[in-house]
């Protein structure tokens, strides 16, 4: 019983990890120039390689193998990994103009505010599951934006970019699209015996691969623009094995002890980390109806979350 508690906490403290590692990419962005593709490119690669590592060690070679026997698995992966090539590329993209002209403090705002009104419309227009709960979230979520919006929330620093912000929601938009079919390739998956973190480590090196023509228009185009390309990229590599290879690791490892509705509070942990080294390190100015909407907005999002998870 005592050792099931001790696994439990240090799981839970995995997963907590995991949400602050992704929470910090406000700080490793700053001092990149290289663009947001490429950046993805280099990230998912690495952590393709630390995550196959990963497999090699703990014995899963043949079951990271036995994967490609699956051919609609396969392509799933393939499509959800398109997805998210294009999602994070997008989110990088929207950080680093965010961080040049301002605004970086409001892009988890919207990544949670697009996050639980997508689902949540299309909860309704599905009309299966819905609960008056969730209509509830979605005003609440609803009237943070608009407090933000309305009370000179996005001008607290006279500093944004609004590209930025527009990157930002396409990019939750096009993340909302990949969890439909992540949903199939769970179904599949789980059908298929096959593990997630295999399914991860493909999805990690697909991902680097539809974005890797990108490469040869970096070089020919924008390379000359960019000091110390090199330094850049080994940096950039050194983040691609903690933020995709060690933090998908602490997560996935996570799930097996912890509860769903756990594992949705401590998933918001990233957003609220983003959101301080935002303000502390960039120095991006927020007033009372930042706070405001941004804790209706997050709340919302922790509670229809938390709902969603328990069993029906």
């Amino acid at each position: 019983m005592s050792s099931n508690k001790s696994g439990l906490k240090i799981q839970s403290g995995g997963a907590f990890g995991a949400s602050m590692i992704f929470g910090t990419w406000v700080l490793i962005l700053r001092g990149v120039t290289l663009p947001g593709y490429f950046v993805t490119i280099i990230t998912s690669f690495t952590g393709f390689l630390g995550l196959l590592i990963y497999a090699i060690i703990t014995g899963k070679k043949s079951s990271f193998l036995n994967v490609l026997k699956h051919k609609k698995l396969i392509r799933l992966i393939a499509l959800v990994a398109l997805f998210e090539a294009v999602q994070k590329a997008l989110f990088v993209l929207a950080f680093q103009l965010a961080i040049l002209n301002g605004g970086s403090v409001f892009i988890p705002v919207i990544r949670a505010f697009i996050g639980i009104i997508t689902p949540i419309i299309a909860i309704f227009v599905a009309k299966k599951d819905f609960s008056f709960r969730y209509l509830i979230y979605g005003v609440l979520a609803t009237l943070g934006a608009v407090v933000i919006f309305s009370w000179k929330g996005l001008d607290a620093g006279g500093r944004v970019s609004y590209v930025a912000l527009l990157f930002a929601t396409i990019s939750v938009v096009v993340l909302s699209v990949e969890y439909i079919f992540q949903r199939f390739m769970a179904i599949e998956m789980s059908l298929s015996k096959q593990l997630e973190s295999n399914v991860v480590t493909y999805q990690a090196i697909f991902s680097a691969v539809f974005l890797s023509p990108l490469i040869i228009y970096f070089l020919s185009t924008s390379r000359s623009a960019h000091m110390n390309i090199g330094v850049q990229i080994l940096f950039i590599s050194v983040f691609g094995l903690t933020h995709v290879a060690l933090a998908f690791i602490l997560r996935l490892n996570a799930l097996r002890y912890i509860t769903a509705s756990q594992g949705v509070i401590i998933g918001y942990i990233e957003q609220v980390v983003s959101i301080s080294l935002s303000i502390l390190f960039l120095k991006e100015a927020i007033n009372i109806g930042f706070v405001i909407g941004a804790v209706l907005i997050i709340g919302s999002a922790i509670a229809a979350g938390v709902h969603s998870a328990r069993p029906k």
